[in-house]
């Protein structure tokens, strides 16, 4: 086969068929590398996809936390660690929103606007300033939508957690 090939390798017809097996190889094996990565998946729990544009922004902001508490000293391998806790986290957070929301525990909006109302650093003389607030967002390049998303995201976990607190009773007894 390799023989006929080589005795006319000039023929237009040996150069179309090689040129279609090249396209073929490069669109099913070749093509992974020009997909768009935000359109990845990361993972998926119950359903709930986590997309890896999503995980590149929790990431970033967690690398940014350690490299101001660490001062500049964050080591590739505890980058690397970074990562996997990050995903731990992120699952995490998924299952317990999931739960909360299957035992109708949701965060309204008025909760949400009375929740962000009472932040001390979008108040000023003791009352919320909306252009405090968006003034601040746009320092820390937060979109609204986003931050207000993740408080209602923190305020639905928050009540799950506090339901179960409140269940658990210690004795005296107990502690001792």
């Amino acid at each position: 086969m390799l023989d006929v090939l080589r005795k006319r390798k000039r023929s237009w017809i040996i150069t179309f068929l090689l040129g279609l097996i090249i396209v073929v190889f490069v669109a099913f094996y070749g093509g992974n590398q020009f997909r768009d990565e935000a359109s990845q998946d990361v993972a998926e729990v119950n359903g709930d996809i986590i997309t890896q544009r999503e995980f590149a922004i929790h990431y970033q902001r967690a690398l940014e936390r350690y490299r101001d508490l660490l001062k500049g000293s964050l080591t590739p391998e505890l980058e690397k660690n970074l990562r996997g806790t990050l995903l731990e986290e992120l699952i995490q957070k998924r299952l317990v929103l999931q739960e909360a929301r299957n035992l109708g525990l949701a965060t309204t909006d008025e909760d949400l606007m009375i929740a962000i109302a009472q932040v001390p650093d979008f108040q000023v003389n003791g009352r919320f300033n909306k252009e405090r607030y968006l003034q601040l967002l746009r320092a820390n390049r937060i979109p609204p939508a986003q931050f207000e998303e993740e408080q209602r995201e923190q305020l639905t976990i928050q009540r799950l957690y506090s339901i179960i607190l409140d269940g658990v009773q210690v004795t005296e007894g107990e502690v001792r």
